[in-house]
């Protein structure tokens, strides 16, 4: 075989590849866009409601089309844009139309069917086939009690997942905890610890309760405080009363011995004349002295006792028990 033949033969077994591949995807619904006619309509609308690429679109319940792309408007969160091919050109879609999508009950996707507004009688606009026509679009009845179910359902979903948060905080809370570990800081506290703790601390202080009561409530404890108490209020008074008595014996003792400063003050004036034999044994100037000296040592012990009595009257005589 010659190169001529060969290639021949290797152009027509590309050709038939070619025109086979083709064939199949006609067959499993495949087109290319160049390959489509009809136009492009594009159809704004607030939610999808579950419009996928090849979703049914009628006209007065005619199928004129399917659904091509579905994409977020921007900026997002602001709905949704479908894009919609006519599939024949001849198919002329009214100005005053609008898209309504309609829920099957069974399931399965959704419809847009256009509507128009008959009682403005026959047409006379038409969307442009250039693919800058928009349709405003809203969900059908039933498309709408979808949509709010779907709705309620994710508030469900998001309020179960809340929920289940919840609970696996207070699960968190719950769960026990070795004590010893949370006071050294090696575990996180909780419901159960705080209980814990609060159950320790009454235990101690019933301890502390029954300890008091024990010494309340102990007649050997009871009898040695109110004999203690007779004791210091027997003690009190025998202190009082003695302190009455030493003050009655120093004050007399003091006045018999400022009378006798007084006597011993007038013999040495007698002395002193030189009257009598007294006042000549006076004269000798030894005997003055050691009389003037005793004199001085009695006053100065006389006002020591007073002192002493002062100092008593005031903080009391100091008794050990």
């Amino acid at each position: 075989m010659n190169e001529r033949n060969r290639n021949i033969i290797v152009g027509l077994t590309t050709a038939v590849a070619l025109i086979g591949l083709m064939f199949l995807l006609l067959v499993f619904g495949y087109v290319p866009s160049l390959m489509k006619g009809g136009y492009i309509v594009n159809i704004e609308l607030d939610d999808a409601l579950g419009l996928n690429p090849g979703s049914r679109v009628e006209l007065s319940g005619i199928d004129i089309g399917a659904v091509e792309t579905v994409d977020f408007k921007q900026p997002l969160g602001t709905g949704v844009t479908v894009a919609v091919r006519i599939t024949e050109d001849d198919t002329l879609v009214p100005v005053s139309a609008r898209a309504i999508i309609e829920k099957p009950l069974l399931g399965g996707s959704p419809t847009i069917r256009f509507v128009t507004n008959s009682q403005n009688g026959t047409p006379k606009a038409f969307l442009k086939k250039d693919g800058s026509a928009v349709v405003p679009g809203s969900l059908g009845a039933l498309a709408g009690i979808f949509g709010e179910l779907t709705r309620v359902a994710d508030s469900f979903d998001r309020l179960s997942a809340e929920w289940r948060n919840v609970g696996e905080k207070l699960n968190g809370l719950l769960d026990p905890q070795d004590l010893a570990a949370v006071e050294a800081g090696e575990a996180p506290g909780n419901v159960t610890t705080v209980i814990a703790r609060v159950d320790k601390r009454l235990a101690e202080f019933r301890e502390v309760l029954a300890g008091i009561d024990s010494l309340v409530n102990d007649p050997q404890l009871r009898d040695d405080v109110t004999a203690t108490a007779s004791n210091a209020r027997q003690a009190s008074e025998d202190i009082a009363g003695a302190m009455a008595s030493l003050e009655k014996r120093y004050v007399a003792l003091a006045d018999d011995v400022s009378g006798m400063i007084e006597q011993v003050n007038k013999l040495v004036e007698t002395a002193n004349s030189e009257e009598g034999s007294f006042g000549k044994v006076m004269q000798d100037p030894a005997l003055y002295n050691s009389l003037e000296d005793a004199a001085k040592r009695i006053g100065t012990a006389a006002d020591e006792l007073k002192l002493l009595i002062e100092k008593w009257k005031a903080e009391g005589v100091p008794v050990s028990l």
